[in-house]
């Protein structure tokens, strides 16, 4: 069968046993990456291959691409051949191997790595089985070299499986692969020749997953200079890979008149000679005559488990994580020494191992799963057993065919707003008194209008360290007038002055999720506004002595704690640092060669760090500062975080931003750098980098992903139009984002348009604006989940990702559970199954959905293989029903089968999602489900289902 049509049956198994939105658990694509989206495109580019006739003939495949389909034939074998220099070693396919039998040496590989199939390449560029773990010399030729080679792969029981080689090498060394090589060259290379590992296709990882696959390469960096690696694009593959001089332990060259070392032994190389040639000081001069002696291993990456192994400050980890079903090769080869990328159309392969991880139902039938497709690249995963990867796909914005909602249309629109931040300054004249708020109607107020009245009087809380060397929460309220100085005061003393103050709270303002730290900041700002408009006189003086009291806080928040002037002592500085919107820590900072540590007063280790070469920019926020000119902020930017630091000067704040900037500059800083794959090495922790627990909310469960920028002052209620905004801007943000670290501003225009949702107020929206809204936020945090962590790779990881990933918006956060049954869901029914209600979250929300509508079962595209398109539009309520119906159609004209029988009689085929929510499409049988779907039929179906249709009975016979 065809590719598509195993794409199709293994969807169609996998939907029988996922629960609703649960992706199924084999696809075609990465199981761990960053999703590319093509702005305009309406279809999944699925991977397409022909069926082939035969084992040696290669394959054809359509590629997904980053712009438009990619429509260029792949290369055929005659022209590969054509060209031995530069072809590459996994571009054409296999064939028999003249130096011995193909059966046998599959079977012994089979017996000792029944996970593993090996293949070496041969003359013409095509790859025969190879024997691991031989006895003796295995002969290998290429077109560029002639020679013999032993690799050796650690069993998991070497003492049983491979008794020989655990008495001389597995008993004795933790080596886990051995690699010995030998022979000639048939050419003169005209520069150094590079080995080491290659993968097949790119590796599209999530943000966190390139920050660790930086940190690991940065270790191996440090003992080899000369290492070169790439994450992989369209023109060069994903590899890791240094200089011969420095990849091989061990490197003997030996004269034609001489006998060159046996292999499987210790080639006696001298320490002194192993010690130039790695420094880089002895170069290997390259010639046709003599013959060159290597070896390599490494202890590192286990091949019958596919893991990681021993690697220092990680544990171990699946291959699968990095570069998903790829293979691997193990290459020696000359790349284009006036080419700084080794870009694999110029590269001359001299030698090269691939590598199969087989997965189980893999493993009886290795000829047939071992199959390269063309331009270096495998065929469909779902073909070639992808069990393990993921069964998400391409999530892009449709054209829905109306003008009205057309992608370039929105995007134009995009170009002329104005850039969206989340802190937006609350105008207020200088000198003016603060404005009343008569108490009798506070109750009436709409929660957005409360929300930036409670910012305005308390704007936040800070732990504050105080003189018994331990930690206080103090609140920071607003002086009696805009220009007068903030004040600070603790819950007894607030509640002690103003315990007559007590105001008409409605707990319709107040999310169930907020922190008792957050809900008694807001708490104490109504108090406080109530005292300061209440017309009974003792109230008035009991507020004015709240004011004008001495407070110890009000002079010791900043002061002190600093040590720059003394001598011998390091050059600590206390400044305040944000931790979340609305809730500050007092800290020491000490700026060093290489980061800013921040410490707790009263601790000797550091709490949280900035790597200065991670820092791409530094900048004063005034605009952001709501305490009036009395204490100044500074902005530093990182690709996933802006930390914000607090001064109690102007001049300290300009001294550390001049300071920072020049040391981050001398450490490759402020962009310095090519691009975001670059920084992510320095980011201290690639998790809370890109992932945030708020103190305002309880993320005990949940952890927030919208969190490059703190919103500090809540907007003051806005129009519907400009909320639908926020949602659409984002979507149409993440549309633009080709790849991850492919386009630096795009990645950090997205996060912030991420950001600024949270100052959106969705309570204040109608039906249709608010059901518009919500598609598109859902999408958004699909989109903004797959590009920082990449899709899920199976059941348990579906879980944590519908469950503990959220987004902080319109004063609450969410999960994507949540933000599907709860808020968009939350007057229509459960899933079908009978554990769903009893696992589905029970949680309220004042912006739920109030207006049940079956549509929307179709609308939700949770990126799943079970989704008949990856395309979604940008939902507007203007347009709302007719997006709708328009969705419904798609989606039942490409799910929706019949099958005519001999007597008339017709079966149905109805999507999953009919029978998980049945419930939803009137008492649930499959009449009600079939005449909610006919107008949406084509007409041939929709008239064999009239002709079914027994108005006596009201069902279809």
């Amino acid at each position: 069968p065809s590719a598509r049509a195993k794409v199709l049956q293994y969807a169609a198994a996998a939907q029988e046993q996922q629960p609703p939105s649960a992706p199924p658990t084999l696809s075609r694509r990465s199981s761990f990456g960053s999703l590319f989206f093509s702005p305009g495109s309406s279809k999944r580019k699925l991977l397409q291959r022909q069926s082939s006739q035969s084992s040696s003939t290669p394959s054809p495949e359509l590629k997904p691409s980053l712009s438009g389909d990619n429509n260029e034939p792949p290369k055929s074998t005659e022209s590969a051949a054509a060209a031995p220099l530069t072809t590459s070693p996994s571009n054409i396919t296999h064939s028999s191997n003249n130096t011995g039998s193909s059966g046998s040496v599959k079977n012994n590989n089979q017996k000792l790595f029944p996970s593993l199939d090996i293949r070496a390449l041969t003359p013409g560029g095509a790859l025969a089985p190879f024997a691991a773990n031989s006895q003796v010399e295995v002969p290998v030729e290429s077109d560029l070299f002639v020679g013999s080679m032993i690799l050796l792969i650690r069993p998991n029981d070497p003492s049983n499986q491979d008794p020989y080689w655990n008495e001389r090498i597995f008993s004795k060394k933790k080596r886990r692969v051995i690699m010995y090589l030998q022979g000639k060259l048939k050419y003169v290379p005209e520069g150094p020749l590079y080995a080491g590992l290659e993968i097949t296709q790119p590796m599209k990882l999530g943000l966190m997953a390139s920050g660790l696959c930086n940190l690991i390469l940065t270790f191996i960096q440090k003992f080899d200079s000369a290492l070169h690696y790439s994450f992989g694009d369209k023109e060069e593959k994903a590899h890791m890979t240094s200089t011969v001089e420095c990849f091989f332990d061990q490197f003997v060259v030996t004269p034609p008149e001489e006998t060159p070392p046996k292999l499987g032994e210790d080639l006696n190389e001298p320490a002194e000679s192993v010690k130039a040639r790695k420094a880089s000081k002895k170069q290997i001069q390259w010639n046709t005559q003599d013959t060159y002696s290597m070896a390599f291993h490494t202890m590192y990456i286990d091949f019958p488990s596919w893991t990681t192994s021993n690697v220092p400050l990680v544990r171990d980890m699946k291959l699968q994580t990095f570069w998903a079903n790829s293979f691997l090769n193990i290459v020696l080869y000359e790349p284009d020494h006036g080419k700084k990328r080794h870009a694999f159309k110029d590269i001359k392969y001299i030698m090269s191992i691939q590598l199969k991880y087989l997965q189980p139902h893999e493993r009886q039938n290795i000829e047939d799963a071992f199959s390269i497709g063309p331009n270096g690249s495998e065929e469909d995963a779902t073909e070639r057993g992808g069990g393990d990867s993921s069964s998400w796909g391409e999530l892009t914005v449709d054209e829905m065919g109306s003008s009205s909602f057309r992608v370039e249309e929105q995007e134009e629109e995009a170009d002329e707003a104005e850039e969206f931040f989340d802190t937006v300054q609350i105008d207020s004249n200088e000198g003016a008194s603060l404005p009343n708020m008569p108490p009798t109607i506070v109750a009436s107020f709409s929660p957005a209008f409360v929300l930036s009245a409670i910012d305005e009087y308390c704007p936040f809380m800070i732990e504050m360290h105080s003189e018994k060397k331990s930690y206080e929460t103090v609140y920071v309220f607003r002086g009696r007038y805009s220009h007068s100085r903030p004040i600070f005061r603790d819950v007894p003393t607030a509640r002690d002055f103003l315990a007559d103050c007590r105001p008409s709270i409605n707990e319709e303002w107040f999310s169930p999720r907020l922190t008792d730290i957050e809900r008694t900041r807001r708490v104490l700002a109504l108090m406080y506004m109530k005292g300061l408009t209440d017309k009974d006189m003792e109230i008035q003086q009991r507020t004015f002595a709240f004011q004008t009291m001495k407070s110890a806080f009000d002079r010791k928040f900043l002061k002190g704690h600093n040590s720059r002037k003394k001598k011998k002592v390091k050059p600590y500085f206390a400044v305040a640092r944000a931790l979340s919107d609305h809730h500050w820590v007092e800290e020491r900072a000490l700026l060093t060669d290489h980061d800013i540590e921040f410490f707790r007063m009263d601790k000797k280790k550091p709490s949280f760090l900035i790597g200065l070469s991670s820092i791409i920019k530094v900048k004063d926020a005034d605009s952001t500062n709501m305490l009036q000119g009395y204490y100044h902020i500074l902005e530093i930017e990182t690709f996933g975080r802006t930390t914000y630091l607090m001064f109690p000067s102007k001049e300290e704040r300009s001294r550390w931003s001049h300071d920072i900037q020049e040391r981050a500059k001398a450490k490759n800083g402020l962009l310095g750098s090519d691009s975001l794959t670059n920084h992510l090495i320095n980011v201290d922790d690639p998790a809370r980098e890109f992932l945030h627990r708020s103190t305002m909310f309880d993320c005990s469960k949940r952890k927030i992903l919208n969190c490059r920028r703190f919103s500090f002052q809540a907007p003051k209620p806005s129009s519907s139009q400009e909320t639908l905004l926020l949602a659409e801007q984002a979507l149409i943000k993440a549309t633009t984002l080709q790849s991850a670290g492919s386009n630096d501003t795009a990645l950090t225009d997205f996060l912030d348009c991420a950001a600024a949702l949270k100052d959106a107020n969705a309570r204040d929206l109608n039906d249709d604006e608010r059901l518009a809204f919500f598609l598109n936020v859902y999408h958004v945090v699909i989109m903004h989940a797959f590009i920082v962590l990449g899709p899920p790779k199976n059941g348990l990881e579906w879980l944590t990702y519908f469950n503990s990933f959220a987004y902080q918006c319109s004063d609450d956060i969410f999960s994507l559970t949540e933000l599907e049954h709860n808020i968009i869901r939350a007057k229509m029914n459960f899933p079908s199954q009978f554990f769903s209600r009893f696992v589905m979250p029970k949680s309220q929300f004042g912006f739920a959905l109030t207006v049940p509508d079956v549509r929307i079962n179709f609308a939700l595209n949770s990126g799943s293989l079970s989704m008949p398109s990856a395309a979604v539009p940008i939902y507007q309520a203007a347009t709302l029903n007719e997006q709708l119906d328009e969705i419904v159609l798609k989606f039942a004209r490409r799910t929706v089968f019949f099958n005519y029988g001999k007597k008339k009689d017709v079966s149905v085929t109805l999507p999953k999602i009919c029978q998980w929510f049945a419930g939803d499409f009137g008492d649930s049988s499959t009449s009600d489900i079939l005449r909610m779907l006919q107008p949406y039929l084509d007409e041939q179906k929709q008239a064999t289902l009239e002709r079914l249709w027994s108005a006596r009975k009201q069902a279809f016979d």
